[in-house]
């Protein structure tokens, strides 16, 4: 399986020193690219650290903060059933060389970047997910009128996928839009409660189910939202029961001197308000749910991205999370599982850019 770096957690690059070697400064030289299949020139940032000690040591420098300046994060959305590229920015390739102050290779390697992240009990950036499914689940709730997005490591582990007798095959390419597969199901043609088993076939070992349980929602309007999860991959969550949507004021106000000539129009405003302004916010219903829905959930408040799906303008609305905290419902607490989360509409209501 490809090296992937998860770069919203630390990845360090480790430089073993020995006492007596002579090695008086490490440079480390870092490429990065967003286009090219091909390895990035290691032009883009060079560091230099001198070496502290004559004993035994080791130089350290986190990558990660380079590496998030050049992931876009542009969400997408399809009409149908397919296989899709990667094409929304969200993989970046690194190489690196560490040299010593006479120009001498210490050593060397590249690796692919997700802007995803590894909890503390997961270790210090591991080569997640283990089976090249970006995904945390392998059962979901999912709304018939739209569709469900599961991210696929295209490294050769798998051959392709299988939705209901259909073959969609993969592609291996060592470029950075084919090397995670979006497997998108668009799920208006399934009946309410179906189960909708996405077949993921491996070269070696047993398949992979995704099991997709197709829910028709008849009295409200399901709200559609993508977020960026751990893995750096965009996932669909849908709330399907009551949202409420609130507009929140903001602005200055001054005493306006109104005398003219001794008397006053009592048409005008005394008390005058500028610099109005306003931000919208939605508070989204979940409608019962998996306990799994739980690390969804939890992924969800962690997200940096997140947009609500304008489908019928096939347009997106940025948000932002506006949960702080949020208990994690099971079902021996709480016989049924129903998700309250509340955001913020991204931008101002009065257009100021």
């Amino acid at each position: 399986m490809a090296n992937i770096i998860q770069a919203r957690s630390p990845f360090y690059l480790n430089q073993p020193v020995l006492s007596g070697s002579g090695i008086t400064q490490v440079v480390f030289n870092l490429g990065i690219d967003i286009n090219s299949s091909a390895l990035p020139t290691l032009s883009d940032f060079s560091i230099v650290k001198n070496v502290p000690t004559t004993e035994d040591t080791s130089l350290v420098l986190d990558v990660s903060p380079f590496l998030r300046e050049y992931f876009r994060y542009l969400p997408f959305t399809y009409g149908d059933t397919r296989v899709a590229n990667n094409t929304y920015g969200g993989t970046v390739r690194f190489a690196y060389e560490i040299k010593d102050q006479d120009g001498a290779l210490l050593s060397s390697g590249d690796y692919y970047v997700q802007d995803g992240y590894n909890y503390f009990k997961e270790g210090n950036n591991p080569n997640l997910p283990a089976n090249g499914i970006y995904l945390s689940s392998n059962y979901y709730v999912v709304n018939k009128d739209y569709a469900f997005n599961i991210g696929v490591l295209n490294d050769g582990t798998y051959l392709g996928a299988t939705i209901g007798g259909t073959v969609y095959n993969f592609t291996v390419e060592d470029n950075l839009t084919t090397k995670v597969k979006q497997m998108w199901v668009y799920l208006n043609s399934y009946a309410d409660g179906e189960i909708v088993n996405v077949v993921f076939t491996p070269i070696v070992g047993d398949p992979v189910t995704i099991q997709l349980e197709v829910r028709e929602e008849c009295k409200y309007k399901p709200v559609n939202v993508m977020f960026l999860n751990k893995f750096g991959n965009y996932e669909i969550f849908s709330f399907f029961k009551a949202n409420q949507k609130q507009v929140k004021t903001s602005s200055d106000s001054f005493n306006a001197n109104l005398l003219s000539g001794g008397s006053y129009d009592s048409r005008l405003h005394q008390k005058q308000r500028y610099n109005v302004s306003a931000l919208e916010s939605i508070t989204m219903n979940s409608g019962y749910l998996p306990e799994s829905s739980n690390e969804r959930i939890v992924q969800l408040l962690l997200s940096e991205h997140v947009y609500i799906v304008d489908v019928e303008n096939n347009d997106f609305i940025p948000i932002n999370i506006t949960d702080s905290s949020k208990t994690l419902q099971t079902r021996v607490n709480d016989k049924v599982i129903n998700h309250t989360v509340k955001a913020e509409y991204a931008f101002n209501k009065i257009q100021s850019v």
